[in-house]
């Protein structure tokens, strides 16, 4: 099955995200990313009636649901319907709260994923983690060889339960290693950048697509959303 984003003239380019994939997003401040990513959520939803999970490890649920509302990516029917999930990483990840001791120790990348990504992957939801950049933050030198596991721990769960991962993460604070090896093991990349004041959203990399990659799609920040322009080749 594919899923749409949820933008027709990006969708008219890629043809959608096909279940069973991996992908990147990486971005800069100021691009709005986490709405182009929950609307891609809402239309995994719609197009599949399945669950929405959203990981949430740079700020809380309540502050996300507000932004992605302001943006024309409401969730609220979909949150009391229980199609679209926060997991709230952010609490446990700032200290805020601990709800047991077991708590306190899983708050390496391997374990979060273990923990709380995975089993969502294996129910074949569509899970979003916004974002790795604490992680990023806080690597060590053996962090890269984290990532080769992780990602090939998730290829694998994703391609069985037919699940869609994506994984969001500021492009600038992200070791350039790091960055190559998740360019290299997820299936599509989108990067969202602000260029002398004009916001882009390049396509480096889709899985099954025809179109030459990469190409530029440059886009609006609107009151009714993000609003995506005709794809053109970079």
């Amino acid at each position: 099955m594919i899923i749409p984003t949820g933008y027709p003239p990006l969708d008219g380019r890629i043809k959608g995200i096909p279940e069973a994939s991996i992908v990147a997003v990486s971005f800069r401040p100021g691009t709005a990313y986490y709405a182009f990513i929950g609307k891609i959520g809402v239309s995994y939803i719609k197009t599949t009636n399945k669950t929405t999970t959203y990981v949430t490890i740079d700020r809380p649920p309540s502050e996300l649901s507000e932004m992605l509302k302001t943006l024309n990516v409401p969730v609220e029917n979909f949150l009391n319907q229980k199609k679209w999930v926060f997991v709230d990483i952010y609490r446990l990840l700032s200290g805020e709260e601990t709800e047991n001791i077991l708590d306190s120790v899983l708050t390496d990348i391997e374990s979060i994923f273990e923990f709380y990504v995975f089993p969502s992957i294996e129910q074949g939801s569509c899970v979003i983690v916004d974002s790795l950049t604490y992680f990023f933050l806080n690597a060590r030198e053996n962090f890269a060889e984290k990532i080769v596991r992780l990602m090939l721990s998730l290829k694998s769960k994703v391609r069985k339960h037919s699940s869609i991962c994506i994984l969001s993460f500021l492009d600038t604070i992200a070791p350039p290693n790091v960055t190559e090896l998740i360019y290299h093991y997820v299936d599509t990349v989108f990067n969202l950048i602000l260029f002398k004041e004009k916001l882009l959203l390049s396509v480096m990399k889709v899985r099954g697509a025809n179109e030459e990659i990469p190409y530029l799609v440059p886009y609006e920040i609107t009151p009714l959303g993000l609003r995506i322009a005709t794809a053109g080749k970079v």
